[in-house]
């Protein structure tokens, strides 16, 4: 299985990646999720966006990945079941030990480990699958190696595409420490992305020195297949439709064996022309520190030319597209298209630019409006049969459908094959494409009746092929009782246990590959791992 999964924070962007062919969509409620400030999902737009993904046999993740505060906990299972009963196919959770309790007590229900669970090497995988995850969503960092030995226990998510963390695996306190919006409670504000100066030689100039560029694996997604992951995420929740459907297509080329090329993924969002992340080894371009933002595409150079900035280039351009413009690599401007001319087009813009600025395309309206116009259809066989002293018959893709009443023969003007098929075209709502055949021997039925008919069928069809298959989970919990209890242990946290006296002694060594000593300690020995270690440390 080679799963293309896409972000989906609003309705429009779950439509967009379904319609360009999407296998997964994940999505947020407005409780619990790791994007807060996104569109998110009511349950009734949960419902909605589940019952049309189903319709294409595309699956749906609901991403309750927060960290949960003990008031929460019931208010957090009792939407995680919730979730479950709409029809989700998995849960993605960060908290790996209320993961636990769920799957103890609802072992009906598929959960995911969120990626904020930091696995990224083989001890995590195991303790993951042990507490009852069908997969995990590995950490940005972990290594191609670590990554073929992971899959080897538990089925394995990765990123493939999207914006990066600067902390290590989305655990980062920075925004919580700078302004009380905790990035581990859905509300970062993304300090990460401000100007900084380092008291350095050579970095003391203000620049953009945390921000990271977007991961687009590309080509070596298929380093991935052969390691044996199953879905490749696409990051993006908080960004628009059109680069929710360009990222799918590019990401949809590649595993079809093409190459579609990165220009449309970067017309829609490019922060840093792209990073292969840290699966590959760092590269050059994984930290942007000239432009914080979306950079598009280069597509020509500006020309002064009588007081007015032209863009000198061989591409074509038109109204409502929009231009971000770089001095150096900095970003010193931004325009609108303001006409075509020979050899170019006139950049409208109130800056001042200069002769040799770049030029980037940030907005193409042409190519926003056709990812956006995408349409999945679902091909139907329709066999109608209307006879007279019979109820009304369609038979869609095998499934029989019949009317309420008798029909009657016609005295004047009959229902024709043709006025049947005519209105079996109509689809209302329903991504519905139509090959329909009609057998009648001459009835009347009115107009409306015939709609009514018609709706029906399509209707009752709907709720067949999107009808939620997840067995009913039971929503209450008998949460357990913890009974404070005095404390009358000793532990200590050490480098070196050796001489040391306690009840209970953890080992950090400060070098993982030295040999380390615990020399004649008594207590209870643990080993503190820190969640960034690779299989080889």
């Amino acid at each position: 299985m080679s799963e293309i999964l896409a972000p989906a924070g609003s309705k429009n962007s779950a439509f967009a990646a379904i319609n360009a062919g999407a296998d997964a969509i994940y999505l947020g409620l407005d409780k619990f999720s790791a994007r807060s400030a996104a569109e998110n999902f009511d349950e009734k737009n949960l419902v909605d966006t589940i019952k049309y993904a189903h319709a294409f046999g595309v699956k749906v993740y609901v991403a309750l990945n927060t960290v949960v505060k003990d008031g929460e906990v019931e208010d957090f299972l009792s939407s995680a079941v919730r979730a479950w009963n709409f029809g989700a196919d998995a849960l993605i959770l960060q908290d790996i030990f209320l993961g636990k309790f769920l799957k103890e007590n609802r072992p009906e229900i598929k959960i995911h480990l969120s990626t904020q669970a930091g696995v990224c090497n083989a001890c995590g995988a195991r303790l993951a699958k042990e507490c009852g995850f069908d997969r995990v969503i590995l950490a940005r960092e972990t290594k191609l190696s670590d990554i073929a030995e992971i899959c080897k226990i538990i089925e394995t998510e990765v990123f493939v595409q999207g914006a990066l963390c600067t902390c290590f695996s989305g655990q980062c306190y920075m925004s919580s420490f700078a302004g009380g919006n905790s990035g581990n409670r859905g509300k970062c504000k993304q300090p990460c992305r401000k100007l900084y100066s380092i008291d350095r030689e050579g970095f003391d100039t203000p620049a953009y020195r945390l921000s990271l560029s977007d991961l687009c694996v590309g080509e070596d997604i298929r380093e991935y297949i052969k390691a044996g992951v199953a879905s490749f995420k696409i990051e993006g929740r908080m960004r628009r439709p059109e680069y929710v459907a360009a990222a799918v297509a590019y990401y949809r080329s590649q595993l079809d064996g093409g190459n579609s090329g990165l220009s449309e993924l970067k017309r829609t969002y490019n922060r840093g022309n792209y990073t292969k992340g840290l699966a590959f080894g760092q590269d050059k371009n994984f930290i942007s520190s000239a432009v914080q933002g979306h950079i598009g595409e280069f597509v020509g150079v500006i020309s002064v030319e009588n007081g007015r900035y032209v863009c000198r280039t061989n591409d074509s351009f038109n109204s409502g597209d929009g231009f971000k413009i770089l001095r150096g690599g900095k970003e010193v401007g931004g325009g609108a298209f303001g006409g075509a001319v020979k050899g170019g087009f006139i950049i409208s813009t109130r800056d001042r630019l200069k002769n040799g600025d770049k030029v980037f395309i940030t907005t193409d309206a042409a190519l926003n409006s056709r990812l956006l116009s995408c349409e999945r259809k679902i091909p139907l066989n329709v066999k109608a049969e209307f006879f007279a002293g019979k109820p009304a018959v369609a038979e869609v893709n095998g499934l029989r459908f019949t009317g309420e009443a008798p029909l009657e023969a016609a005295l004047s003007r009959p229902l024709s094959e043709e006025d049947i098929i005519r209105n079996f075209k109509k689809t209302d709502a329903y991504p519905f494409e139509v090959d329909c055949s009609v057998q009648t021997d001459g009835v009347f039925v009115a107009a409306s009746v015939l709609n009514a008919f018609r709706r029906k069928v399509y209707a009752d069809y709907y709720e067949r092929i999107t009808k939620n298959a997840n067995p009913v989970a039971e929503e209450s919990f008998t949460l357990p009782k913890f009974t404070p209890c005095e404390n009358v242990k000793t532990a200590v946290i050490a480098c070196n246990l050796d001489g040391l006296n306690a009840d209970i002694g953890i080992l950090k060594p400060r070098d993982y590959l030295e040999e380390v000593k615990i020399g004649g300690f008594g207590g209870e020995k643990f080993l503190y791992v820190p969640p960034y270690l690779t299989g080889e440390e």
